[in-house]
């Protein structure tokens, strides 16, 4: 080992001789320009990498520090007036003093030429290229300025040499792993002698190792920084070097509280989120998860897990475990105005309101979340806001919220129960509706191994009361299109309300959502997927219960994000869903369960719920039922190009702050509906007649989500109605991510 590592030290110092060496050959110009700032120093206006045959510039320069003078477009503005104002002697004072001032505040965009620090980067490029393989490579830099440009450049000059083949790769201290271990771990061991030699590599395969270790019961298992030398060959043979300790099995878990004035958690509700369970080998996986379990009860404000012997002793190849919760308050009154999607609603409707609630997230000791609330609100804000306000068509709406996070579990599926009850009442033009809905619902955790995640059973019933249908009628008889509107919705349930018998529900609705979110971010990712497949069936339960809607509706979204470059990430979305009756001669189903298409969530080229195929559109006395009656069947799709600005390192901090929370997105989209509820609507259903548009987008991030501002044309219209023209385009502006 003495002569190993003697022969280590050998190498490192001839490596810092020969870059000594190089630095010497480092040569800086004269006749550099100076800055317009500072007459004393040199400003870096560009940066240049030669010889680099195996990386590129943009892999190069994360290696380094230096950066280059990087004046955003204020700055230039105020540097280009000021310079001006300087040669025009008739230039007032006043006006130079706050022209420097406000130049002052750019200054941390000025890059100078500093000869301590480009030397430091020469020698972070040779440790780059050591670390990649090269050990001979050779790097010195110039800093000269260029005339015809008037600027100054920093160049750096690479000889890479010869790249170094990896020879034997050796790994000691895995020899006393359990069989099935050992096994799973060879399957890990993926670099091979002959490849290149990358430091990069080693330690990912390292760390694939050590993480599966952990994540089966060798819980202090820990790995050395490897050992790299040449062989005969010279290639770089790696030893590396792993301490598993035993394989541990979970003892004991004790909680340790500080409620804080706050009323305790039952210990069986926490014991039941516990994935950390007695008898089993020790997870890193599972202790995270039970931390995320604990969190997601939104009652601590603080969990740790570590091991213990504070209230049991260890034993051979058993840990116990302490999981301490700092408690955070239960109980809050809230009140504000909100921008979100109600249940049920379709993706393009937005609304608007104020509400004022009461949270109290241990109501019985269980982590019961109860929160009642009233709140006014604006349904549909894409759709003639202000118009709605000033004829009073606002709804209203009394209920509350109510979550038992948990009620039992089978096998690692968790169970638990949640309702929301409320009464809305809506004003639409003349006419008032009246809402009453109780629905209840059984979220599942699913294993995270599946592609699903959650899942969801959902019974509710709904009673809805066109309460003065007859009389909105009257008043609307002078306007033929709000009465043919109020016929085709609510005709065939005022029928069934005044039948002559009692029912109790106008809808009875059971469904089963199962859902699967891979995805980095919930609101802006970059990599994984979201999938969501929902059946939901409309039944009658006889006449005192009731049930008018008697149908079946299903659908599936799937969304797909990828990484393409840095900075740019690929989006995909497809949506499918069918709504099929079972009495044809009963086609009654709440508006908020049809579907419609066009919007900023939908086919953008089209305004919300104005796009679907059907040939009475031709004849334009109809459009207007467009907004109000929806569709039977779905076909719809995105992709997205979405591009994250970046600012320079250098700019001024307010600046790059906008220019970081900013992006531009490019996108396709694809889709129609089919099958529109209009009773003249015969139109055979042809899904390959879908809608084309396509477009482009700003986005700007905020505390409350991403601002998005967009702009899309219609490319193909099956219609044959609208034109890719600056006539049709659309403007479309809202919170967060299309999908």
């Amino acid at each position: 080992m003495k002569k190993f590592n003697k022969h280590i030290g050998l190498i490192i110092l001839a490596l810092l001789l020969s870059s000594a060496n190089i630095l010497s050959q480092s040569k800086i110009y004269p006749g550099l320009f100076t800055s317009e700032r500072n007459n004393f120093e040199f400003e870096i206006a560009e940066i240049r990498f030669v010889g680099n045959n195996s990386f590129g510039a943009k892999e190069l320069m994360r290696a380094i520090t230096t950066r280059t003078t990087s004046r955003n477009p204020i700055h230039q503005l105020l540097q280009m007036f000021y310079t001006e104002g300087l040669k025009n002697k008739t230039t007032p004072k006043t006006i130079l003093k706050y022209l420097k001032k406000d130049l002052i505040g750019f200054e941390k965009e000025l890059v100078f030429f500093e000869q301590s620090i480009a030397e430091r980067d020469t020698m972070s490029l040779l440790n780059f290229y050591n670390k990649n393989g090269f050990h001979y490579s050779q790097v010195k830099f110039t800093f000269r300025p260029d005339s015809l440009n008037k600027k100054n450049i920093l160049t750096f000059y690479i000889k890479e040499g010869r790249k170094n083949l990896l020879g034997d790769i050796i790994y000691n201290g895995l020899d006393n792993l359990d069989n099935e271990i050992s096994s799973k771990v060879e399957d890990l061991k993926t670099i091979k002698s002959g490849d290149n030699f990358s430091e990069d590599n080693i330690t990912s395969e390292m760390i694939s190792i050590r993480n599966y270790l952990v994540n089966n019961g060798y819980y202090y298992s820990n790995v050395f920084k490897p050992l790299v030398k040449l062989n005969a060959k010279n290639q770089d043979s790696v030893v590396i070097t792993f301490n598993t300790g035993k394989r541990y099995k979970v003892g004991k878990v004790f909680f340790i509280d500080s409620l804080r004035g706050q009323n305790v958690i039952a210990g069986d509700l926490k014991s039941n989120l516990l994935d950390i369970r007695e008898g089993e080998y020790i997870r890193q996986i599972d202790i995270d998860r039970t931390q995320n379990n604990l969190f997601n009860l939104s009652t601590f404000d603080i969990v740790k897990i570590d091991t213990s012997s504070m209230f049991a002793p260890m034993k051979d190849s058993i840990l116990n475990f302490n999981i301490l919760t700092q408690y955070n308050k239960q109980q809050n009154w809230g009140i504000g105005f909100f921008l979100n999607q109600l249940a049920n609603d379709n993706p393009d409707i937005l609304n608007g309101g104020i509400q004022l609630d009461y949270t109290h997230k241990n109501l019985w000791g269980a982590a019961q979340q109860f929160k009642p609330f009233v709140k006014t609100f604006i349904r549909d804000l894409s759709q003639r806001p202000f118009e709605k306000i000033y004829n009073g068509e606002l709804e209203y709406a009394l209920g509350f919220n109510f979550q038992q996070p948990f009620i039992f579990n089978f096998d690692k599926w968790r169970f638990g129960l949640s309702s929301s009850p409320q009464f809305i009442r809506s004003t639409r033009n003349s006419l008032i509706l009246n809402t009453i809905n109780i629905p209840f619902r059984i979220p599942i955790k699913l294993p995270e191994f599946t592609i699903f995640t959650n899942a969801q059973f959902e019974l509710a019933f709904e009673n809805q009361n066109p309460e003065n249908y007859e009389e909105a009628l009257k008043k609307e008889n002078l306007k033929s299109d709000s009465a043919k509107k109020y016929e085709i919705l609510y005709d065939n349930l005022n029928k069934y309300k005044h039948s002559g018998v009692s029912h109790l529900f106008t809808s009875n609705l059971i469904s089963f959502t199962i859902s699967g979110d891979k995805r980095n971010h919930p609101f802006q990712p970059t990599r994984g997927y979201y999938i969501n497949l929902n059946t939901e069936f409309a039944f009658s339960a006889g006449d005192f219960w009731g049930g008018l809607a008697r149908y079946n509706k299903t659908q599936l979204n799937i969304n797909y994000f990828t990484p393409l470059a840095t900075n740019l990430t690929g989006a995909f979305k497809l949506r499918l869903g069918h709504i099929s009756f079972f009495d044809n001669t009963n086609q009654y189903i709440p508006i908020e369960r049809q579907f419609f298409a066009g919007g900023a969530n939908s086919v953008r080229g089209w305004e919300a719920r104005r796009l679907r195929y059907s040939n009475l559109l031709k004849d334009s006395s109809n459009t207007f039922l467009q907004e109000f009656v929806g569709n039977s069947s779905i076909i719809e799709g995105s992709v997205e190009f979405r591009l994250k600005f970046v600012a320079p390192d250098n700019y001024d901090e307010m600046i790059a702050y906008n220019i970081n929370n900013s992006g531009l997105v490019g996108f396709f989209d694809f889709g129609n509906v089919f099958g529109w509820f209009v009773p003249d609507d015969k139109t055979p259903n042809d899904f390959s007649k879908l809608a084309l548009a396509g477009g482009f987008g700003y986005r700007y991030d905020t505390p409350i989500g991403v601002i998005r501002l967009d702009l899309a044309w219609p490319l193909y219209d099956p219609l044959g109605i609208k034109q890719t023209s600056m006539n049709d385009l659309q403007f479309h502006i809202a919170i967060g991510h299309a999908f």
